[in-house]
């Protein structure tokens, strides 16, 4: 009996072509139906925007280059905050439908958000805020899924969500391929074969061991330096430590060292959560690293950004237990700052999220941090001016309403206070001396 097979692909020749009126007009139909915004790329360039939901900045803007960079016909794109945005490709064109996602946000993120799109306008913030809540929530894959139909009428292409990830064949194929390989490794280890004897002889052959690992203890060692946030031992490490080989995951070198970076970026994050990092942080930070990794055309490259990723997760540990490990109470005030960043965080805010009074949080947070809580949060705060002022471009102004300041004047004599200079004389300083390193 001949086997019957779905058609994936068809040729369409007669596909009529599609006026530019017929493209918004689809667009349209799917943004309503769906509630998502929906947009008409040429290029890189917006031709058509259609939402039921009115946000002041489009968030696409920020993931534009690694949008255009998705390949096929459909595919995904997840930002560091967990949306989606899905992508049909046709022709020169692109349909984008997103952001979407699975969970509701916090309002800290998305106060994050407003901050990276530009926002400065309290009310803009807010409406972006509820815009984004307001947003109907779907899973990765059924936004994927509402894509199909649309893919077969731009291009003519049957495809199934089973083209996209790996099919079964393919996953009977994998499990029969390791479970012989698990076999054949069994058989080498028997006595009749010449197992581990045998093997202690050939050790010195210059075929190397695909079973082979050394990575253990060397990874071990990483992994403790990282909880205990020891920066300078791990830089010394790092540049001294051996090659780990760390057993074949892909068929070439690019796959593997992607793969790699995965694994590393999964039990760095652990590392740093068992430091006191907290749990949605260091996931965040992992999945945006790896989502980088991805993009990353070339070995070298993916190693470097291994390299800081590492130091990264050990810096934030160090910089969370100043010296000694956090205690319990130190930990959770911290994640409560962190989540709360962009809001005006009292005493009386943590104690209530604690369930604790008011005078007992203040004195047990003293005796076991070793400063006041209302100068942890300052502190914390201004840390988090520090980094924006020396890394991005945004005004004064739009830090001091991202991190909950009643007025740029306000951040400036906080700042003053506790750094000796204003935030523009410190962003100024801080550009200087990255223009005109010190000689040596």
């Amino acid at each position: 009996m001949e086997d019957k097979k779905v058609t994936k692909r068809t040729d369409r020749s007669t596909r009529p072509s599609f006026s530019e009126e017929d493209l918004r007009y689809l667009g349209t139909e799917i943004g309503m139906l769906a509630g998502i915004p929906v947009r008409l790329l040429t290029n890189d360039h917006v031709d058509f925007y259609y939402s039921v939901i009115h946000l002041p900045a489009d968030p696409m803007t920020l993931h534009m280059e690694e949008i255009l960079s998705v390949p096929g016909p459909v595919g995904y794109y997840t930002t560091e905050d967990f949306y989606y945005y899905g992508i049909v490709r046709f022709e020169s064109r692109r349909m984008v439908i997103g952001p979407t996602r699975q969970v509701p946000d916090t309002d800290q993120n998305l106060r994050r958000l407003a901050f990276r799109l530009g926002l400065a306008d309290r009310g803009e913030i807010e409406e972006l805020i509820g815009g984004m809540k307001s947003i109907i929530r779907l899973p990765i894959m059924n936004l994927v899924q509402m894509l199909l139909p649309v893919c077969f009428i731009l291009t003519g292409q049957r495809l199934s969500l089973m083209d996209l990830t790996i099919s079964g064949s393919e996953q009977d194929a994998l499990s029969t391929e390791l479970r012989t390989k698990e076999a054949d490794r069994f058989f080498d280890d028997s006595d009749e074969t010449g197992g581990p004897a045998q093997k202690a002889a050939n050790a010195d052959s210059s075929q190397p061991e695909e079973t082979q690992h050394n990575s253990y203890g060397q990874e071990q060692l990483m992994l403790r330096m990282i909880r205990q946030g020891d920066m300078v031992s791990l830089r010394a490490w790092m540049d001294r430590a051996p090659a780990i080989r760390p057993g074949s995951m892909a068929p070439n070198q690019l796959r593997q060292q992607k793969n790699t970076f995965v694994t590393t970026a999964t039990i760095v994050s652990r590392a740093a959560i068992e430091g006191g990092v907290p749990v949605e942080e260091a996931f965040q930070l992992s999945d945006a690293y790896i989502r980088k990794a991805e993009l990353l055309p070339d070995p070298d490259r993916i190693m470097n950004l291994q390299y800081h990723m590492v130091l990264d997760f050990c810096d934030r540990v160090r910089i969370l237990q100043g010296g000694g490990q956090p205690t319990p109470l130190v930990l959770k005030v911290h994640a409560y700052i962190l989540q709360h960043l962009s809001e005006p965080v009292t005493t009386e805010d943590i104690a209530d999220a604690l369930f604790m009074s008011r005078s007992y949080v203040s004195r047990c947070f003293r005796k076991e941090a070793g400063v006041t809580l209302q100068q942890y949060i300052r502190d914390k705060k201004i840390e988090e001016a520090k980094r924006l002022l020396r890394y991005t471009d945004k005004p004064v102004t739009s830090i001091s309403v991202y991190l909950g300041y009643s007025s740029p004047g306000h951040l400036s004599r906080v700042f003053r206070e506790s750094t000796g200079k204003t935030p523009v004389e410190y962003r100024r300083d801080k550009a200087q001396s990255l223009s005109n390193p010190p000689a040596g």
